[in-house]
């Protein structure tokens, strides 16, 4: 009766066979899509805005030998990058999170992945892709070539056709059982590229432009509980930790406060206003250095993006991690290898023929697996019992 129902799925099932898991789905698919998507969006993003960066300076007003156009400004600071001072300021004498008074000696963070953004990403999805595409090479269609024309929906499909697609199926996979070690193996080591790729790049990220700093910082700050501290003049002041900047409240009055401990990780490692020094030479001869306020417009979607990629990654890599258990358990147990073959109703309850299957190879199993996957529900169960009748004849003879 089960079979019945099952038939009623192969009316949407007439794609192609499909060799992998649901972790390759959701790398290569999914993750791909979605970093795709996010690439051509903030390419379109960059080059249709006309302000990407806009920047104002204290020589805007000078007079017209001595003024510096505002558009080599933002071009010079969109090409050199930005900084933010990461020093701590007292309260009140900070006009942005992070952007105060600078001196020679005080400690700047420079921010240049802004240019690089859609590269970033673009690079991230082709690395998601490459197992999936290493696994297809591999695999050359040769699980389609086994199914043929036994997937999917078999109604008004001659039966005699139906018969030999069987037979022809059977003689196959008799003759060739214990040649497809190489094959698992080969899964194997592309379902092992799938963790080590999302680990690598979650790695060389932070080495690159701190995305695992960022998205440990982000979650440590929504983490934290508002908590009462004390100020120099023992007054009791709540912290209050929000999505947006920190706020200290004085005898119930409200006072923005940015500090570079307890700031949002979103403005810190993604500034909107940020700061930005050209050097030039004034009318004297003498050095002068023009301080930059500029406005980072990209930052503001980058601070959403990668905050939501952080947390997928970390998903991605626990599911991918989850499957790679999954199939140390396939490799070292026989006995969940044989009932993952029952769980799809495809292997007989006769204990004589379910021996047949018992003490397969590896490389025997995964196939015999992913066929019970890929073959219609009416005729999978015919094959590998008729398989399964040819084994033992072919061990008593």
């Amino acid at each position: 009766m089960i079979d019945d129902f099952a038939i009623l799925k192969d009316f949407s099932n007439q794609r192609s066979p499909k060799g992998d898991n649901i972790v390759f789905t959701l790398h290569y698919r999914l993750t791909f899509t979605l970093l795709i998507i996010c690439t051509v969006f903030i390419s379109l993003y960059m080059h249709l805005h006309p302000d990407t960066i806009r920047c104002i300076h204290s020589h805007l007003h000078d007079r017209d030998e001595f003024m510096i156009d505002p558009a080599f400004i933002n071009n010079y600071c969109w090409m050199e990058g930005i900084f933010t001072v990461t020093t701590c300021p007292r309260p009140g004498s900070n006009a942005h999170p992070f952007v105060s008074q600078s001196f020679e000696g005080d400690p700047k963070f420079y921010h240049t992945i802004y240019q690089w953004i859609p590269m970033i990403l673009f690079l991230h999805a082709v690395s998601f892709y490459m197992p999936h595409y290493l696994w297809r090479c591999m695999e050359d269609g040769h699980l389609a070539m086994l199914v043929g024309g036994l997937r999917g929906n078999l109604f008004g499909v001659d039966k005699e056709t139906i018969a030999k697609s069987k037979t022809r199926l059977v003689n196959y996979l008799s003759r060739n059982l214990g040649f497809y070690g190489s094959y698992f193996a080969s899964y194997c080591f592309c379902e092992s590229l799938n963790l080590i790729g999302i680990l690598g790049q979650i790695f060389i990220a932070n080495r690159v432009y701190r995305f695992n700093d960022f998205g440990v910082a982000l979650l440590q700050y929504m983490s934290k509980p508002s908590t009462n501290v004390t100020d120099t003049h023992n007054k009791n002041i709540t912290r209050l930790y929000q999505l947006g900047s920190t706020q200290l409240v004085y005898n119930d009055t409200k006072t923005s406060w940015y500090c570079y401990e307890d700031i949002n990780p979103i403005e810190q490692y993604f500034p909107t206003v940020t700061k930005c020094g050209f050097r030039k030479y004034g009318p004297g001869g003498n050095l002068e250095t023009v301080d930059s306020l500029c406005i980072l417009g990209v930052n503001l979607i980058s601070q959403v993006l990668f905050a939501v990629l952080w947390f997928w990654f970390v998903f991605v890599a626990a599911v991918t991690c989850l499957a790679l258990l999954y199939r140390f358990l396939t490799i070292v147990s026989p006995t969940v290898r044989c009932a993952l073959l029952r769980s799809r109703h495809a292997i007989t309850e006769d204990e004589e023929l379910y021996g047949s299957f018992y003490k397969k190879s590896l490389g025997d199993w995964y196939i015999l697996y992913q066929l019970s996957k890929n073959l219609s529900s009416s005729v999978r169960k015919d094959v590998l019992h008729d398989l399964a009748i040819q084994l033992q004849e072919r061990k008593n003879s």
